[in-house]
């Protein structure tokens, strides 16, 4: 029962900060204290509950690690154009009945392979959302179809942060757990191809916007040497 209580007080202070629009640290430090409280009334002594937060805290810093790894290997993408011609040919690709299928598809592999879901909906996904706007798609659908696609590529891949963060608390392995997250994501997955099939015939696109692609015409060099930082990340993760 006392760790029910915990959970509601650490609980309604984050959602309180979150709704208020401040700082969640409050939220964290209330929360550290109840949960300090409860060890305290469970006999554990002041220095064993702060080794074992530190333990904890040090068990946790994979995800940092895995964060700035990350950024570098964003940034190096973005540097070499390689997010530029994945969506430049992606968008070739795209024919007016299988736009929402190619944009779960091409989101859901980009996540995959850089492992991030916030990266990549504030890049792909901001391109995806303008050609819905200028192809008469609707929005929502997309937008939709993007989160899909953009988490379940970050949930399976192995340089993902929450899946580190997963594997430092359990004590796991991060390629066991991906194994086993693709044998269980393989029936969703290609539930939701079929679905967002379905989907992609009855909003179908325009045409993909000339404009646009002129323009990363114009603002980058396309070439296909720009797959190599893809191509090597890739090795790495075989």
């Amino acid at each position: 029962m006392d760790l029910l209580i915990a959970f509601a007080i650490f609980l309604i202070c984050m959602i309180s900060s979150l709704i208020a629009d401040i700082s969640t640290v409050p939220a964290l430090i209330a929360g550290f204290v109840a949960f300090f409280v409860i060890g305290l009334r469970r006999k554990f002594r002041p220095a064993e509950l702060f080794r074992m937060a530190g333990k904890s805290v040090g068990e946790s810093l994979i995800v940092l690690e895995v964060m700035a790894v990350i950024g570098f290997l964003t940034a190096s993408w973005r540097m070499s154009g390689t997010i530029t011609v994945f969506v430049y040919y992606g968008m070739q690709l795209i024919t007016p009945k299988l736009f929402i299928l190619i944009t779960f598809l091409l989101s859901s592999l980009l996540s995959y392979a850089i492992g991030t879901s916030f990266g990549v909906a504030g890049t792909v996904g901001v391109i995806f959302m303008a050609l819905a706007r200028a192809g008469g798609v609707d929005p929502l659908v997309t937008a939709g179809t993007l989160m899909s696609g953009v988490f379940f590529g970050d949930r399976s891949s192995p340089v993902s942060s929450s899946a580190h963060l997963v594997c430092s608390i359990t004590g796991t392995n991060i390629y066991d757990n991906v194994k086993a997250m693709m044998k269980t994501g393989a029936v969703p997955f290609f539930v939701s191809l079929v679905l967002y099939l379905v989907v992609s015939i009855n909003n179908p696109i325009q045409g993909a916007d000339s404009q646009m692609m002129a323009g990363l015409q114009e603002a980058f060099v396309i070439s296909y040497w720009a797959f190599l930082p893809a191509v090597f990340h890739g090795r790495h993760h075989l």
